[in-house]
């Protein structure tokens, strides 16, 4: 047994004792937390004397090998924090074969004229990946003259392997925050941690330090204490820190005598500041879409591509690229990085030069963001000089020649489509948000300013937030145009909660002196089962008539239904909606709520059993056993459970807790293998008809063995309609015994007395 600098270790060392002194295997080594070379490998033999800092002594009474070693020499003891993400192993994904239909259907009945319109998605799911089609369909001609409309339709997989997915179909190219986005019809291959959930990307405080003794190690985020853990003596780091918002992180380390150590950091989160070695990326090629939305095949004559990249070079700075190109002339290129400014903010900056048609610019910008003393802020400017293109601009002017100008175009034409696409030369903005030491009211001030050659913008924001108590508050927003003073607008809400379930509103308005005024109150839910929710509202004003409306919607285990009514100016109007999944996966057929990115199929659960989620009751099974949880994060490990209380008398379950992980856009199976039991309590006789003697062992033929009990009682499973037992009776030999079950009967039976002879 080993010993590091005085700790024991619970390790086994492997050593071997030579005139010149000891040597010791090397993955052993390693194992109490020594730092060896890597030119070793785990059975290579390392003599003491290649670590000349570390000192071994051997305790040969009691076998214990003692090491003391400088910090330098020991590898950090890391301290995983239950961040409620848990891993996984992607061979446990077995994805399901299945095809879903989510829909949405909303009828409207207004001044006498009834119309019917209905959202669609289709969604066949295999082990290769997963077909997506979506679009829509009414009943009048209200998208662009036709009833039915096509959106999107695209295959994807995503290995969770690499994280990394391939599109082809339709998509939104993926962008930078400097970059703009488009929809394409192609190739995408990129990297897939937005559907990984369980995967931190972002750099997150992190802490360590070294122990004399062992410790115990205390976190607290603004006060509040997050974890609490063991660490053995020598260096440690905390790892996987939970995502916490902006403020101070301390961390607290108390030592076996009671001596504390204590470092405070400040925090701020970042968006977009990679952990140090993260690569994310996305390459897109393909036609840009046309008429999104309008119209269901039109695809423009040219190749676009698009490429971003991003890499953590540390947790305090991510580099960005971004390249564009289109066969008609485009070419794009540019860079970018996100610097944390040592937890109190951030800075960003970003270039790119573009050229296209004859034309090229420049288009630059930068932003700071922090928090300090409780204030937060914010200051940025992204401005173009030339003529600057990018895919979205040139999608733009595409489109626009197609529609108003044709096929053809004049150079007098050309210019006036370039300059009306033209970006915002200057896009400013600024803001500042803190809470006054003498009140709780929350302050936030903002300023935007948005120059481009045709028109400029200019306005003032401000916002207040006062809570009254727990179920009380006041919330005040306004905005001004300093081009135009006489457009202004002021808002007042006042808000309660009189009840866990109830939300009541009131507010007033004045937008450029017309006076609006307000109220509502609705029944607030979790969006359970069987939860019903209703609403009722007013508004009233200088600008037009009053209109009054209500709603009440209903959560049905097999879809949401909302019905709602809405009157003005003494016209009424009346909606009916009707959102859902028809799911046939697992041998089973489901209507269902919405299947967002993820479902799990429930089989052999048992008639009629509730099923937990997350120790929330999601469902119930049918009369096959079956249920579908219709909402879980992918690739997130998923905690089904069963009510055993609720299982009917005569089944059982082999365990009541099983795990699922299902990918994006794809389900996963748990079985739990109910069955009925076929049980019966038999009482067993003698040939001289008294009751058999406890102890004696029956085995049912082709099935269990049971310990005979009191009064020749044995209590046997798997029966069948004709059943025969055997039993051992020792030196007097067995004996033997036939009796029939019903088969048909779900409570256990008491069958007897049977002979057995």
């Amino acid at each position: 047994m080993a010993t590091l600098n005085g700790t024991p270790t619970d390790q086994f060392v492997k050593a071997r004792r030579k005139p010149e002194g000891f040597s010791f295997r090397a993955e052993d080594l390693r194992n109490i937390r020594l730092l060896i070379d890597r030119s070793f490998k785990p059975d290579d033999m390392v003599p003491a004397s290649a670590m000349a800092q570390v000192r071994f002594s051997y305790d040969e009474e009691h076998q214990v090998l003692d090491v003391q070693a400088p910090d330098a020499f020991i590898a950090s003891f890391s301290v995983g924090l239950d961040t409620g993400r848990q891993s996984f192993d992607p061979a446990d994904i077995k994805p399901l074969n299945g095809l879903m239909l989510g829909y949405g259907i909303y009828g409207t009945a207004d001044r006498g004229n009834v119309s019917v319109s209905a959202s669609l998605e289709a969604d066949l799911m295999t082990r290769a990946g997963t077909f997506v089609t979506t679009g829509t369909v009414a009943s009048t001609n209200s998208s662009g003259g036709r009833n039915a409309v096509r959106y999107d339709s695209y295959w994807r997989y995503i290995d969770p392997r690499s994280v990394r997915s391939y599109t082809v179909g339709d998509f939104s190219s993926n962008a930078q925050s400097w970059t703009s986005a488009v929809r394409l019809g192609g190739l995408q291959i990129a990297s897939a941690f937005e559907q990984r959930a369980d995967i931190v990307t972002n750099a997150l405080p992190q802490f360590g330090g070294s122990a004399a003794l062992p410790s115990t190690v205390d976190l607290y985020v603004n006060q509040q204490r997050i974890y609490s853990g063991q660490v053995p003596s020598g260096p440690f780091d905390l790892k996987e820190l939970p995502y916490t918002a902006n403020g101070n992180v301390r961390m607290v380390v108390t030592d076996t005598n009671g001596r504390q150590v204590a470092v405070t950091k400040p925090f701020y989160y970042t968006q977009g500041l990679l952990k140090k070695g993260l690569f994310t990326y996305s390459f897109d090629v393909g036609a840009p879409r046309l008429d999104f939305g309008t119209r269901s095949f039109v695809y423009d004559s040219i190749l676009a591509a698009s490429g971003v990249a991003k890499y953590g070079l540390g947790n305090d700075l991510t580099v960005e690229l971004a390249g564009e190109y289109t066969s008609d002339g485009l070419g794009m290129a540019g860079l970018g990085a996100v610097a944390s400014l040592g937890g109190i903010g951030a800075v960003r900056g970003s270039i790119s030069g573009s050229r296209y048609s004859g034309h090229s610019g420049l288009q630059y910008g930068a932003r700071i963001e922090g928090a300090v003393g409780g204030v937060r802020f914010f200051a940025g400017t992204q401005r173009t000089s030339g003529e600057y293109f990018d895919l979205g601009r040139v999608s733009a002017i595409r489109s626009t020649r197609r529609h108003e100008y044709g096929p053809g175009l004049q150079p007098g034409e050309r210019d006036s489509v370039i300059a009306n696409s033209v970006l915002s030369r200057i896009n400013d903005q600024a803001g500042v948000s803190f809470q006054p030491w003498f009140d709780k009211t929350s302050i936030s001030l903002s300023y935007n300013r948005i120059v481009s050659s045709l028109n400029r913008f200019e306005a003032m924001n401000f916002s207040l937030t006062r809570g009254l108590g727990s179920r009380i508050s006041i919330y005040a927003n306004g905005s001004l145009d300093l081009n135009n003073r006489r457009n202004y607008g002021l808002y007042l809400t006042f808000s309660i909660r009189p009840g866990q379930r109830a939300y009541a509103t009131a507010d007033y308005g004045n937008s450029g002196g017309a006076h609006s005024w307000g109220i509502q109150y609705s029944s607030t839910g979790s969006g359970r089962q069987g939860e019903v929710n209703w609403g009722a509202a007013y508004r009233g004003g200088q600008s037009g008539p009053s209109s009054e409306s209500a709603f009440l919607n209903y959560q049905a285990p097999q879809a949401f239904v909302q019905a709602r009514v809405d009157e003005s100016g003494g016209a009424w109007r009346g909606q009916l909606d009707l959102e859902g999944s028809i799911l046939a996966a697992g041998g089973g057929l489901f209507p269902a709520p919405r299947v967002m990115n993820s479902f799990v199929v429930v089989a052999n659960a048992g008639p009629h059993v509730d099923v937990l989620q997350g120790g929330v009751r999601v469902a119930r099974t049918d009369s096959n056993g079956r249920a579908l949880l219709p909402n879980v994060i992918p690739y997130q490990p998923t905690h089904v459970y069963l009510d055993p209380v609720a299982l009917p008398d005569g089944w059982e379950v082999s365990e009541t807790d099983q795990v699922a992980v299902a990918a994006f856009k794809q389900g996963a199976m748990v079985d739990f293998g109910a069955r009925m039991a076929h049980g019966a309590t038999i009482s067993l006789v003698g040939a001289d008809g008294k009751p058999m003697e406890p102890g004696y062992v029956a085995q049912l033929e082709g099935g269990e063995r049971a310990t005979i009990g009191y009064d020749g009682l044995v209590y046997l499973r798997g029966l069948t309609a004709r059943n025969r037992l055997t039993v051992d009776l020792g030196v007097s030999g067995t004996c033997a015994a036939t009796f029939a079950y019903d088969v048909n009967k779900i409570a256990d039976q008491m069958i007897g007395p049977v002979s057995c002879r």
